[in-house]
């Protein structure tokens, strides 16, 4: 964050890091889709490396993550703010 945001972030003292650390109310989640990606070992000397026979996608599904966040951040109320996943469909009301 520091990075990107350079200069306009802020600075706490310690007494002030102290009293803001841990302090919400809740939590958001937007969630849409995420995956993992990682090599894929060929099953055999027959099967030649491919993008189909290369990818390997491990979905993490929106449970997992509502499960991630109440153990990381004790237990928090979680709000799911937003959630989907993108349309490649022409024909919805939206026009996409």
């Amino acid at each position: 964050m520091t990075r990107n945001v350079g200069e306009r972030l802020p600075k706490f003292t310690k007494e002030e890091q102290k009293m803001v650390k841990g302090s919400y109310d809740f939590v958001g989640v937007n969630y849409y889709t995420s995956r993992y990606v990682q090599a894929k070992k060929l099953s055999s000397a027959n099967e030649s490396a491919s993008y189909e026979n290369d990818r390997h996608l491990q979905t993490l599904r929106l449970g997992a993550v509502l499960q991630y966040v109440k153990h990381a951040y004790n237990n928090p109320k979680i709000f799911i703010t937003e959630n989907g996943r993108a349309s490649t469909s022409k024909g919805t009301s939206y026009g996409l």
